[in-house]
């Protein structure tokens, strides 16, 4: 399993969600518009039904407050899927068509908010059981460790609390991880979605995946937390306090809620949008790496301009004074390499006598002439001496030793002056024989006149 880069991936998914800002709102703002206010619908009511009387207790919800909690839950899901479909598939195939405003909820985004769904169950089950099976285990340890649950001057209760509530919380981020980081990329590249897929492409990553969520998650929900304490006033501090205080009255928290309803829904809409489009760049990022193999490095760029490469070309020993460099014969096919020693000796190399291979006797050719050969020898002197205009000129005196080449001479051509066929001046051939019957021959007509027909009382020209 390939180790996933923490920084690099955390760089990459802010650098995605702050260069692709305008297709990203493109594709998301009319479902974040439609979650508002449906989660505004929602927060009314469940305020609504948790300021009538009687109140519960501490941490617990009446029925219908459950009921419109169970209805958040669904809505955040679906809107999660709307938006993390068109994102992802920014994020894995960059550069596509920007839209102006999209809200489709196809296959995928309905396998995607299935199993959104089945990992929410998955998560606030587990974590309400062991918070569930701790109360009741710290319910009945107290009593029976006696002294008011106080061991040794520490009073146990807040301390197994405590515990309890970071054993909740570990197991809760242990599942959204596992199950959860890998779920949108797979629904847009190998749908359909499964978790059992995403936890199994999580694998050995766990420790990393958690970092890059954290580092990802905990600064925009501080974000929101500020957005929202400044839009709200200080009616904020009255409603943390009651919401992490062990009072059962928890009035201040629900009536802010109502008050404020509508800045509520709009900062969870912008939060949902901002996360989705991080980690849409960081879950994509990841995905490529652990499920293809694409390695996030920076590429590094080539020139196009090489040296070229020669077959006979061999290392020379930089190691030695340039006089001392031995001399590299080229590598044949047939010739066996020799590897090169690192310090070689210096050797004293005899050289052989060569020894001529007696050719067939077809091949020998006879002897070339003395007088022939310094003929020859003077005319390649002669041919060199105009190829080069730089080369010397011959003196005067060496030209008046040079012998004169007797050429052969020619028969004049008058000799044969009887012998030879009176040749035609335009056609340069020989005169047809003359015709036996006597009749001149008819002259013919140029290409461009056209014969007419004469009548049958007179002779035509041609005859």
């Amino acid at each position: 399993m390939r180790n996933l880069p923490v920084g690099d991936t955390i760089l990459r998914a802010w650098g995605f969600a702050g260069r692709r800002v305008v297709p990203l709102l493109g594709v998301s703002w009319l479902a974040a518009g439609f979650y508002g206010l449906v989660v505004a619908y929602f927060l009314t009511r469940l305020s609504g039904a948790m300021l009538v009387w009687p109140r519960p207790d501490a941490g617990s919800f009446n029925n219908f407050a459950l009921f419109y909690l169970f209805c958040l839950v669904i809505v955040t899901a679906f809107t999660n899927a709307a938006m993390a479909v068109p994102m992802t598939r920014e994020a894995l195939e960059p550069g596509g068509e920007w839209k102006t405003a999209y809200f489709v909820i196809a296959r995928r985004e309905w396998v995607l908010f299935v199993n959104l769904l089945l990992l929410y169950v998955i998560v606030i089950g587990m974590v309400s059981a062991i918070a569930f099976a701790g109360s009741v285990g710290i319910a009945v340890s107290l009593p029976m460790i006696g002294h008011d649950g106080v061991w040794q001057g520490i009073a146990l209760g807040p301390v197994m609390s405590g515990a309890l509530v970071f054993i909740a919380i570990a197991t809760g981020l242990f599942l959204a991880t596992r199950f959860g980081f890998f779920l949108a990329p797979i629904a847009v590249a190998d749908p359909p979605a499964r978790v059992l897929q995403a936890w199994s492409l999580s694998s050995g990553n766990f420790w990393r995946l958690l970092a890059i969520g954290l580092s990802l998650f905990v600064p925009v929900i501080v974000l929101a937390l500020l957005v929202g304490w400044a839009s709200v006033g200080s009616s904020f501090g009255d409603a943390v306090k009651a919401l992490f205080t062990g009072s059962h009255d928890k009035t201040p928290l629900f009536q802010m809620i109502q008050y404020h309803t509508g800045a509520i829904a709009a900062v969870w809409a912008g939060a949902l949008l901002v996360l989705n489009a991080i980690f849409a760049g960081a879950s994509a990022s990841a995905y490529e790496q652990v499920e293809h193999g694409v390695v996030s490095e920076p590429t590094r760029e080539y020139s196009t301009l090489a040296e070229p490469a020669y077959a006979m070309a061999a290392p020379t020993a930089l190691h030695l004074a340039p006089e001392e460099k031995p001399r590299v014969e080229p590598q044949f096919a047939n010739v066996e390499s020799v590897p090169a020693l690192e310090n070689p000796a210096p050797v004293e190399a005899s050289v052989a006598p060569e020894v001529p291979e007696e050719a067939p006797e077809k091949d020998i050719e006879a002897p070339v002439p003395e007088a022939k050969a310094s003929v020859l020898e003077d005319a390649v002197k002669a041919e060199a001496a105009i190829g080069s205009p730089d080369a010397e000129q011959p003196t005067a005196a060496e030209e008046a030793e040079t012998p004169a080449i007797a050429m052969p001479e020619e028969e004049p051509l008058a000799a044969h002056k009887d012998t030879l066929p009176e040749m035609d001046p335009l056609s340069h051939a020989a005169p047809a024989a003359p015709d036996p019957s006597g009749v001149p021959p008819a002259t013919p007509l140029p290409s461009f006149v056209k014969a007419q027909p004469s009548p049958a009382n007179e002779p035509s020209e041609a005859a």
